[in-house]
This record gives C-alpha cells, structure tokens and sequence, in this order.
C-alpha cells in the first residue's frame, strides 16, 4: 500500500530506511522479520510511503488497498511522525530534500543515542 503526502513537509530517509512498526503500532522496532505481523514502511519520495504488511489475518482488511495508494492523504502531523521514525532508524544521516530537521533532531535527543549528523539532500 502506498502513502501520499500533500503536506508541505516532505517525508524523509536514512541511510538505514526501511522501518519497522508492530502489528498493533505501538512501538518501531530495528529488526523484526521473525515478528509475527510486523510491517514495512519505506519512503520512497517526499511524497509517498511504501508500506508492506504480512498476509496475516491481522492486516487482512488492508488487502483490498495491495498495490494502491491510500484513500486518505496524510496529515502534516503523520508527516512529521513518519519522519521520527527514519530518525529512529538512522545510522548515521537522515537526508531531506529540505534544510528542516528540527523534529527530527528533537525526536532523535529522546531515543537515548548520540545526535547523528544531519545533512542536507
């Protein structure tokens, strides 16, 4: 399933992008291919998410979106919480097309690491 965001805040990478979130979306987790329901998500632009769930019973409502764009557009707010999560994955940069990694670099302060470097894209 894909996500579109019409925000003027632009989704954001890492040099580690792929995420992953638990089946009930409680918590982003490092490494979870042996998790029961956990799912991918992937920026794939400023603009749109790939998200790719397991064919498990939990997400099977979803299945009738497979390939499709979500009906709903995101929120400036997602946005900006889709974004922690590439900060929450990064090793070492979180790239943007833009110059504004300030609730990246806030979020990032709270996971308990080092600021990474923050570049520009």
């Amino acid at each position: 399933m894909f996500g579109h965001n019409g925000t003027n805040t632009p989704f954001v990478t890492s040099d580690n992008p792929v995420a992953f979130r638990t089946a009930d979306d409680t918590k982003w987790l490092r490494v979870a291919l042996d998790s029961v329901g956990t799912y991918t998500i992937y920026p794939l632009a400023p603009d749109l998410l790939m998200y790719s769930f397991p064919d498990e019973p939990i997400h099977e409502n979803l299945r009738k979106f497979d390939g499709a764009r979500s009906p709903q557009a995101f929120t400036d707010g997602e946005v900006r919480f889709e974004n922690t999560e590439q900060a929450f994955m990064a090793s070492r940069f979180v790239l943007s097309p833009c110059n504004d990694f300030q609730d990246v670099r806030q979020f990032h302060a709270t996971i308990g690491t080092k600021p990474c470097p923050v570049p520009r894209f």
